[in-house]
């Protein structure tokens, strides 16, 4: 087998959904302190950024330390895209797909303590997701507004059902106020992303996507 130590693979994160209205914020925290980056909306990189050395974060060159490859540690480019929901609805089909090439893992947002945005989630947003980005992994994410961990418990149960019911690849509620609940939710998008173009031979030897 190839050694992958050094290599620089190059993970798209596709968010979707709830996530113009602060749903998206674990994926900026979970790159809190990293000051090179570009902002942009809707058709464009939200930030793309170099991962090395997870967990701990380095605040001057934003590098984690990983073992996402049967322990060896590799380097990860993550490019994470916001994508507006009102281009999922109102583009033509071509210009929506667009948005979804070369995805290797997409989110649904929302808000963990509504349950009108879970069933926006899988009712709305999942079947659009899954129309344009057919094999992929697709991972709920949602939102707490509070920290009151007393409706969590149900929380987690109807997010799991919910999960369970679509087929997502995973489920997850964070607060923003949880570092370490932030930090599991990027790590588990990038981890699902990075296995996903392993598992379709996606990556060249260098590490690189084939496009």
């Amino acid at each position: 087998m190839t050694s992958t130590i050094g290599k620089l693979f190059r993970v798209k994160v596709l968010l979707v959904g709830e996530v113009i209205d602060g749903t998206y914020t674990f994926m900026t925290q979970y790159t809190a302190g990293v000051t090179d980056y570009d902002v942009y909306f809707d058709n464009g990189i939200i930030f793309t950024q170099i991962w090395s050395n997870f967990p701990a974060l380095s605040s001057t060159t934003g590098r984690r330390e990983t073992s996402l490859d049967k322990g060896n540690q590799v380097t990860c480019e993550v490019a994470v895209w916001v994508l507006h929901p009102s281009l999922l609805e109102s583009v033509p089909p071509t210009l929506a797909a667009n948005r979804f090439h070369d995805a290797a893992v997409v989110s649904i947002c929302f808000q963990a303590d509504s349950s009108s945005s879970l069933m926006n989630a899988t009712d709305k947003w999942f079947p659009l997701v899954r129309f344009y980005f057919s094999t992929g992994p697709i991972v709920l994410v949602g939102r707490q507004s509070g920290t009151d961990t007393k409706d969590r418990e149900a929380m987690n149960e109807r997010i799991a059902a919910a999960g369970r019911k679509i087929g997502a690849a995973d489920w997850f509620i964070y607060s923003a106020d949880e570092g370490n609940a932030v930090t599991a939710a990027g790590d588990t998008l990038v981890w699902y992303g990075y296995h996903y173009l392993r598992g379709r031979r996606k990556l060249r030897l260098d590490g690189c996507v084939v496009l």
